[in-house]
């Protein structure tokens, strides 16, 4: 019996060996998207695109397939063309690194203000190349959209160059014309696509999209609102999962929810803003230290540091500070979340239904061609979308 055993074991050793793909799980690839926008004194309507459509085309990525599960969908911001990032940066900054909240995201954006300056293409593709963590996988979507104006051969960095240094990484660079399509073959922008291995496209940036507010905005607000007070309160303090998206119109409110919905973002966060009882002007935004498990995997242990102010980012002694715990009702949550997906969805049948009927002239924008170019360009890489 033993030899038997033995001989057995043996046998499945060699098949796992002789198959190492069944033997792991098939890693699930990325969608990375890097998103550089021209910030020129002319850009106004593309930076308000860029901050009424972002959510929806997140949304669009989020609830992609592919044949190894569900993809990580990473997004970063660039912008170009600001003085004040210095020639030395080729007028460039890295507003986020490749991220998945959203949320942070969007604040960037919405902090954005045009102004005057040289666009600097070629320096704002080489950044987003050599700067961001890409994928190295080949079953990976990589992609760059570029968006702006003027001259796309600006600046000492050859956009051959930079074009290249794409390629070799296997990302897929897109440019958008804002403005005339006529315009951008004198400006050369069909030519950063062309050897980017990309698409070129033109689009109306003056092109204002309203976002209207649907029968179901508020609806999900109250929802999310349940959800941020998932936590109970222990001590003399209380938390909070941050609430960003107060002030903005319940529409791009409703957005922002209904896409970290689906990119399954609504979860414990990792930072919180604890709140002293006793001193209610007192707020703070603190890390999440650690996710209990000894008492229950849903708790957080949270490092409560009483010098470190949000509002002075002095950080303080993290020896002296007191730990706080608080525990999410599991059962609670996910009922919620799937009352906020299922609410998402029939406000996105909403809006395509209303979109149709205000629909005119069928005007391109960066929205509609970005969620154009990510389904051809990811569909041939075998990324279905819902």
């Amino acid at each position: 019996m033993r030899s038997f055993s033995r001989i057995a074991g043996a046998c499945l050793l060699a098949l796992l060996l002789s198959h190492p793909a069944q033997a792991q799980k098939k890693a699930v690839p990325k969608l990375q998207v890097a998103l550089l926008l021209d910030v020129s004194f002319t850009m106004e309507g593309l930076i308000e695109q860029a901050k009424t459509q972002l959510w929806s085309t997140a949304r669009m990525l989020a609830r992609s397939e592919c044949e190894a599960g569900r993809p990580t969908v990473e997004i970063a911001l660039y912008e170009y063309g600001r003085p004040s990032n210095g020639a030395a940066a080729g007028y460039v900054r890295q507003l986020s690194p490749f991220t998945s909240n959203l949320d942070a995201l969007s604040d960037q954006l919405f902090r954005l203000r045009t102004d005057g300056g040289e666009e600097y293409c070629a320096e704002a593709i080489h950044a987003a190349v050599t700067e961001l963590q890409w994928d190295p996988s080949p079953a990976s979507y990589k992609a760059i959209f570029i968006a702006g104006n003027e001259n796309f051969r600006q600046g000492r960095y050859p956009y051959a160059t930079a074009c290249a240094e794409a390629v070799a990484k296997g990302i897929v660079v897109n440019t958008i014309y804002c403005g005339y399509r006529a315009q951008a073959y004198n400006e050369f922008w069909d030519l950063g696509a062309e050897c980017g291995g990309g698409s070129f496209t033109s689009i109306n940036a003056d092109e204002a999209e309203e976002l209207p507010e649907t029968p179901f905005d508020r609806q999900l607000i109250t929802l999310n609102e349940k959800v941020n007070a998932g936590a109970r309160r222990s001590g003399a303090f209380a938390m909070n999962a941050p609430t960003t998206i107060r002030g903005y119109s319940p529409g791009i409110q409703a957005e922002r929810i209904t896409t970290r919905s689906a990119m399954g973002t609504l979860a414990p966060p990792d930072t919180v803003e604890v709140r002293d009882i006793n001193n209610p002007d007192a707020l703070r935004e603190y890390v999440v230290t650690e996710r209990s498990p000894e008492y229950d995997p849903h708790d957080l242990e949270v490092q409560v540091n009483t010098h470190r102010r949000r509002q002075s980012g002095t950080p303080g002694s993290a020896a002296a500070a007191p730990k706080v715990r608080y525990r999410y009702s599991d059962k609670e949550r996910a009922q919620l979340q799937r009352q906020i997906a299922a609410l998402g969805v029939r406000r996105d049948a909403w809006l395509q239904a209303e979109r149709k009927k205000r629909a005119t002239t069928g005007t391109a924008t960066l929205g509609s061609e970005m969620a154009r170019l990510l389904k051809q360009q990811a569909g041939a890489r075998g990324f279905r979308f819902r």
